[in-house]
Formats: C-alpha cells, structure tokens, sequence
C-alpha cells in the first residue's frame, strides 16, 4: 500500500507575548525606585534581541530582561513597552508624584540642578493644586521657593492685615495696598500666610 505524504511538520514554538508589570508601584513618589519586568519569562527563550521603549521611543542601552530607574522624577512619567524580537508586550503606563518644594528637588537631584521654573504640589494630595515656581538652587544653600504676592493671597490664601487701618482702602492690579485718609497719616501693613507643613519661613 503506497504510504501517506504526512505533510509538514509542526514548525517553530510561536514565541509568547511578554506581559508587563511595575514595581512596587506604578505611582511612584518622586525621587522613588521603580522596575518594570516580565511576568512571563518564556517570553525570552531563543530570544535574539532585546530593546526598552517610553513614549514609544527606544531607551537608549535598554536590552535587558527588566528596566529600572533609580531616581524617579517627572521626567519619567509615561507609557512604557518592550520588544523581544518581533513581539511586542503590552504597554504600563508610570505616574510619578511631583516634588514637594525646592528644597525636595535640591535633595533627590543630588545638588545637580540649576535655578529655574518647576511644577511643585506643597501639600500632596491636599487642597493646595499644583503650581509653577521659580526655585533658587543656588543662594544660600539653594532649595529656596521664591514666593510671589500672587501665589500668597491666591494659592496659600494669605491675609494682608492692617496695624491701624484706613478709614478707605483697597489693593491695585498688581495686589499692592494703597490707602486713603484726609489727615495724610501712613498705615503699615503685614501679610498673615498660612506656610504648609514641611516648609519654613
């Protein structure tokens, strides 16, 4: 009896889909640990190559089995996959809280950071949204928060209180007091600014 062509064989092991998950969290506080591995590590058998990617750009020098970043900072929020050849994973998306003050900053960057603008939350999770400020790294031991006559009675909901006050009075554009009073006499005057916890004046 004339044997069976039994046809082709059954080919190559298709190579598993790499899934991803984040370590210890995907929140991160910043100046925080974080790494991002595969829970499926047969994703890597007879694997050639190896490449990292955030945003969907490619990390330089990421071709290894896991990704860690050692200092968290804002810089690093964002989505991130792997691919191991052709396979493509899926993709975990990283959260890492803003920095508390300047000072906060000045500590996690190591000293290594110049004067400039940044996004700081004061108190966290609180009522206080986050806002933009002007840090000074470098006077004085630097991580100071220079702190505007806007973010004072806006932000922090400072109160400008009068030691004798004027029979009329108000505050211009530019949140400056004037007053107004028939004899001419001078008034001062002092801002009460409720300062959040950690900070100093």
């Amino acid at each position: 009896r004339p044997l069976q062509d039994p046809g082709p064989g059954p080919g190559p092991k298709p190579q598993s889909i790499p899934e991803l998950h984040v370590q210890p969290s995907s929140k991160v506080p910043f100046g925080g640990q974080f790494s991002i591995s595969m829970t499926t590590e047969s994703a890597l058998d007879g694997a050639q190559s190896i490449q990292w990617y955030f945003n969907n750009q490619p990390i330089s020098g990421a071709n290894q089995s896991a990704y860690l970043v050692l200092v968290a900072d804002v810089q690093d929020v964002g989505s991130y996959y792997v691919k191991i050849d052709d396979v493509e994973s899926n993709s975990v998306n990283v959260e890492v809280a803003k920095p508390k003050s300047c000072l906060h900053i000045k500590q996690v960057m190591d000293g290594a950071v110049s004067s400039g603008d940044f996004e700081i939350d004061m108190d966290e999770s609180g009522p206080i949204a986050p806002l933009s400020v002007h840090c000074e790294m470098a006077r004085d031991g630097g991580g100071w928060t220079r702190l505007t006559h806007e973010m004072a009675r806006a932000v922090l909901k400072g109160q400008l209180v009068a030691v004798e006050p004027a029979l009329v009075g108000d505050f211009d554009s530019q949140h400056r007091p004037y007053t107004q009073e028939n004899g001419g006499e001078s008034h001062t005057y002092y801002y009460s600014i409720p300062i959040p916890f950690g900070f100093t004046d």
